[in-house]
């Protein structure tokens, strides 16, 4: 075959519209991509993040292999979103393992009947992680922050009656004072 023809018939075939297999396998990568989502958000939803990834791992492979971006995207979104799963656990735990050593530090101090340093063993750490938008919500902190509450609120009352109490007697020995001097 002479070099004319050869070039013309490569070139008619580039030229050719894309085959109905290649469309069909596409949607056949679609619907796999679909349900392979639907698989994943499961996965997440049930707390399996190993398998979850696994699965957009998955997605992403078919998408690249038909050259489509838009479920690369979505997979994309999809494991930030699990990453955000994962360091919020990964806080929570470390701020109930925290939480744990104040807890018993806290006991510790109130059964000493040292409630002002007690509270403001509280008052720290609830500052240092006042960031965290669902700190108190973590049933081990919601927990410390009501006993604090209560204990402070019964600390200020007993140092006030004892205050009132000293503050009568000291009337008391006034007025004492003022009827001798009368006389």
């Amino acid at each position: 075959m002479p070099k004319k023809e050869k070039k013309k018939k490569d070139f008619k075939e580039v030229e050719k519209p894309p085959s109905t297999s290649i469309k069909l396998d596409k949607f056949e990568i679609l619907s796999k991509i679909d349900e392979l989502g639907n698989l994943a958000q499961n996965y997440k939803m049930q707390g399996n993040i190993d398998e979850a990834i696994r699965t957009a791992g998955k997605i992403v492979n078919l998408a690249m292999e038909a050259n489509l971006s838009a479920p690369i995207k979505e997979q994309d979104k999809f494991i930030k979103s699990i990453a955000n799963i994962v360091a919020k656990d990964h806080i929570i735990s470390e701020i109930v393992r925290h939480g744990e050593k104040i807890k018993d530090l806290y006991a510790y101090l109130i059964e000493s009947d040292n409630f002002p340093d007690a509270h403001e063993l509280v008052e720290t750490f609830k500052e240092k992680y006042s960031e965290i938008s669902y700190f108190e919500t973590i049933p081990l902190i919601m927990d410390m922050v009501m006993k604090d509450k209560k204990n402070w609120i019964r600390y200020q009352t007993r140092d006030r009656e004892k205050v009132e109490i000293k503050d009568k007697d000291e009337t008391e020995e006034f007025k004492a004072l003022l009827n001798e001097l009368r006389k």
